[in-house]
């Protein structure tokens, strides 16, 4: 029995892992920063996550971005949002912003 426990402890440890993420978020002086929890749209070994489009308060134009942050940018979308449209995912930064 002590052996099953253990199996379920497990499996909800690794699921949990591939499945949840957190992502930092900045706010004004106010609202300061923190993280938010959420359930990752395709699986990630990566758990703690930061938007590469966010550089303090400002969102950086998707022209002015190198190919590497475009990529960045793509795979974060893509687990946190769950889509690769570069304009849908800016509507889904700037709705959850603080």
């Amino acid at each position: 029995m002590k052996k099953l426990y253990l199996v379920a402890a497990v499996l909800v440890l690794v699921l949990s892992w591939l499945f949840v993420g957190l992502d930092r978020y900045v706010g004004d002086h106010e609202a300061g920063g923190g993280w938010d929890l959420f359930i990752k749209h395709k699986p990630s070994m990566t758990v703690f996550f930061s938007n590469p489009a966010q550089f303090g308060l400002d969102m950086a134009p998707l022209d002015k971005m190198d190919d590497g942050a475009k990529k960045d940018l793509v795979e974060y979308c893509k687990v946190r949002y769950g889509t690769d449209n570069m304009s849908r995912c800016y509507e889904l930064f700037q709705s959850s912003r603080v």
